[in-house]
């Protein structure tokens, strides 16, 4: 489990740091080591949130910087983990807060970070991998049923997600496959250029093609068609509506 710590009172966050690491010590035969890193401040935070699976957040001596600014921040970068605040007065309205926030007030108690830290675990178990791509100077993380399908371009990758969106990647296809297909079966390459997600096959027509539900018709090798058939009726369906 990786957790996430943003204070910018040095002494509060070196204590969190104590608190975290004899939690590890305790967790460690049961749910494995605890990793941590520590900010003071949320733009060093925010560069990169979806490595974490806990955020521990008390700030109250940056001036303009708003904890609920913070928690949507973490949110529209993708990360679903649990965000935990901490305040000396509690004062927070939990009603500006996105889904998913803890509160409690300082200082914080062993007990109340085993608390949060089981909440962590429950989603670290539960949460869906996400697929890591690399466009530009930039990092996405998308879902599985986020993909459509991917073309190749060159030694590129594009990759077209169900909300229209289109990412390019350095990867070449046979290599984005390749990172994809052992974790998320329901991809198939049925040709050379393309790679298709099977719930997004509708129906099949002769000679070779598969019909995705944006209309797009992709080319089947006859050796892969078994294949293909058998992954679009496993996984038909189970689309992109329950995000």
């Amino acid at each position: 489990m990786n957790v996430a710590v943003c204070d910018d009172n040095v002494a509060d966050r070196k204590q969190t740091e104590r608190l975290l690491s004899r939690a590890s010590e305790r967790r460690a035969a049961v749910s494995g080591v605890l990793y941590s890193d520590s900010y003071g401040n949320p733009q060093a935070l925010l560069s990169h949130p979806m490595l974490y699976d806990l955020f521990l957040i008390d700030l109250c001596h940056t001036e303009g910087v708003r904890a609920a600014d913070v928690a949507r921040k973490i949110r529209t970068a993708g990360s679903d983990a649990p965000i935990a605040l901490l305040s000396s007065d509690l004062d927070y309205s939990e009603a500006e807060f996105p889904a998913g926030c803890l509160f409690t007030k300082k200082p914080l108690t062993k007990e109340v970070l085993d608390s949060f830290l089981d909440a962590a675990q429950t989603f670290l178990d539960s949460k869906e991998p996400r697929i890591e791509v690399r466009v530009e100077k930039d990092t996405a993380y998308i879902r599985e049923c986020e993909i459509l399908y991917a073309e190749a371009e060159g030694e590129k990758t594009r990759i077209h997600l169900t909300d229209g969106r289109i990412l390019v990647t350095a990867v070449n296809l046979s290599a984005f496959f390749d990172d994809i297909e052992a974790v998320h079966p329901s991809f198939v390459m049925p040709n050379s250029r393309h790679v298709i997600n099977c719930r997004y096959v509708t129906h099949f027509s002769f000679p070779g093609k598969a019909h995705l539900t944006n209309g797009m018709k992709v080319s089947v090798s006859p050796a892969l068609m078994a294949y293909t058939k058998e992954m679009q009726a496993e996984y038909y369906g189970k689309n992109s509506d329950s995000k």
